[in-house]
């Protein structure tokens, strides 16, 4: 009982912790917030978007837009074997990783670890990171943002399911890219 429950903390810390943190600041400000009140969905409500370039969809389960929850987002993006996230960085919001299942390598500045499934990794505003599906099936990672309101670059520079995509320049990605505060590296 003891190693399963050692196992289990040290599996959620990271995540609870990250997640956590936005959650406790808006109780220490001890007015009510809209965050707090809470809400419950499901599958049917997610919003899913195809990236520019990329075999990826990701999903978008609680954001800023539509749900209206300012301290935290999450979502889920399935990434195929061999496809990739750009090692880039979000200069307005951190980052928590969790990989559902699949494997592959992430970067995390200029070191670069093997990852799986219930691995997971924290990433500050700032630091430059990636990943990369190194294995024979897809790889799903659920991820968030703190402040909420990254998840929305998705919708601008995808297309929602179900939809034809349609190619935009170099110069509207890179407007969106400096509307989120987003770098890639070259």
């Amino acid at each position: 009982m003891k190693n399963s429950r050692r196992h289990f903390l040290k599996t959620i810390g990271l995540s609870g912790l990250a997640f956590s943190l936005p959650y406790t600041q808006l109780l220490a400000e001890n007015e009510p917030h809209p965050d707090i009140e809470g809400f419950v969905t499901n599958a049917e409500t997610y919003e899913t978007y195809y990236i520019a370039g990329r075999q990826a969809s990701v999903t978008i389960i609680i954001d800023k837009k539509k749900k209206g929850v300012s301290s935290m987002s999450l979502c889920f993006e399935d990434i195929k074997s061999g496809d990739s996230i750009p090692v880039h960085k979000h200069m307005n919001e951190a980052e928590i990783v969790y990989i559902q299942s699949g494997s592959g390598i992430f970067t995390l500045n200029d070191k670069e670890f093997q990852i799986k499934g219930g691995g997971s990794a924290y990433i500050p505003i700032g630091l430059w990171h990636g990943l990369k599906n190194t294995g024979d099936e897809t790889l799903r990672m659920l991820f968030g943002y703190t402040p909420a309101g990254f998840e929305s670059y998705f919708c601008e520079i995808g297309v929602p399911e179900g939809t034809k995509w349609i190619q935009k320049t170099p110069e509207e990605f890179a407007a969106i890219n400096k509307k989120y505060g987003i770098i890639y590296k070259s």
